[in-house]
């Protein structure tokens, strides 16, 4: 059960203004990230597939304000591979509808 509640936790941290930039090219917007080990993992098992050397990882915001300021909540979440059905064999669906004319 303990490691359920854990696998269901998101990967997620908060960006908000840097306060006074030392250099121009330096970031607006700073903080850190909590990166859950299935994260973590998941991202890990699409680097050791061969000749990976990058991986396009989900990366989505939500903008908030509190006494601080405004600020963004980030998720960062393995790629998404959507579930793919299993199509029906035409053949297939052919054959035995003729199979049960007969």
């Amino acid at each position: 059960m303990f490691s359920q509640s854990i696998k269901n936790k998101l990967s997620v941290g908060t960006l908000r203004k840097t306060p006074k930039k030392p250099k121009p090219r330096s970031p607006n917007l700073i903080r850190s990230l909590r990166l859950q080990r299935h994260t973590f993992e998941a991202i890990a098992k699409e680097f050791r597939m061969p000749g990976r050397e990058e991986v396009i990882c989900n990366i989505a915001g939500w903008g908030y304000s509190d006494e601080g300021g405004r600020f963004l909540n980030v998720e960062l979440s393995p790629p998404y591979k959507r579930k793919q059905t299993p199509r029906p064999d035409i053949l297939e669906s052919i054959v035995n509808h003729n199979e049960e004319e007969n």
